[in-house]
């Protein structure tokens, strides 16, 4: 059944908000991979940020998500009082990858509540070790678009995230990095 409610005000509102946050956080990325990095102005790149050396994308969920511990290990604390134990993404990001996975190196950068950063580097092993690194799975909702629609969703274990960090607020940031 057809979803017809009107949400393209949401996804412009998002959209804008996205936009505005690969501007602002700049910094704190560059800070965190230790380089410079060129902002992908285009609508539908795959990746926001890249270089010679790597590509990035920032997921700001600073409005939703919580970095906390629940019985005794990492979790995601929603605003809606949810658990959850994985980051996510669109699987397209990752057909992005498979293909280009040779030329340079590959994150997903989720920005929580508090200026928490959680980072990714995409691999292509979802098992490692005997241990699900990330799994997908469909999912059939409104995605941001204003309509139910089936997409592939990415799951990303946060135990098998590289790095956490801590950032100062971006109004009182100092770039340490060059």
């Amino acid at each position: 059944m057809a979803n017809h409610r009107n949400n393209k005000p949401r996804f412009e509102e998002n959209y804008k908000k996205g936009k505005s946050s690969e501007e602002k956080y700049l910094p704190h990325l560059e800070d965190i991979f230790e380089c410079k990095l060129n902002h992908d102005g285009n609508q539908f790149a795959s990746f926001d940020f890249y270089n010679d050396d790597i590509m990035v994308e920032l997921k700001d969920r600073d409005t939703s998500l919580s970095l906390t511990e629940k019985n005794g290990q990492e979790a995601l604390e929603h605003i809606n009082g949810r658990y959850y134990y994985t980051l996510w993404f669109d699987f397209p990001k990752m057909e992005y990858f498979l293909k280009h996975r040779k030329e340079r190196k590959f994150y997903l950068v989720w920005r929580l509540k508090d200026d928490v950063y959680v980072v990714w580097r995409v691999n292509r092993h979802s098992v490692k070790n005997g241990i699900r690194q990330w799994y997908v799975e469909s999912q059939y909702k409104d995605h941001g678009k204003g309509y139910d629609q089936n997409r592939d969703i990415v799951n990303v274990h946060i135990e098998s995230c590289n790095n956490i960090y801590y950032m100062d607020p971006i109004e009182d940031y100092i770039k340490t990095s060059s």
